[in-house]
């Protein structure tokens, strides 16, 4: 049983600076599925060990704000946690 969509989302507490919409079509053309890309849902992804999804929420929500030094740091957090789950030496690693 599906719960109703929230009319008021101001009680949820999102972070609207870093808030994205997507959408995409289910394939039968009835409707789209909506999802947010949020910060904090990357953060999620990244606590259970999901991190190229992490990643990618981030990519996105930094083509929104280029110039987050924030998130362009946690980009490259994710990038070099993902590149030692894979056991691929960054530059960093070499010196």
């Amino acid at each position: 049983m599906e719960s109703p969509p929230v009319e008021n989302r101001d009680h949820l507490n999102l972070d609207k600076e870093t808030e994205r919409v997507s959408s995409a079509s289910n394939g039968s053309g009835k409707g789209k599925k909506v999802f947010f890309e949020t910060k904090s849902l990357a953060e999620v992804y990244a606590k259970q060990g999901h991190i190229s999804m992490a990643l990618e929420i981030y990519k996105r929500i930094q083509k929104g704000d280029p110039s987050n030094q924030q998130i362009e740091m946690r980009i490259s957090e994710l990038k070099d946690c993902l590149s030692s789950k894979r056991g691929i030496k960054s530059k960093d690693q070499d010196e």
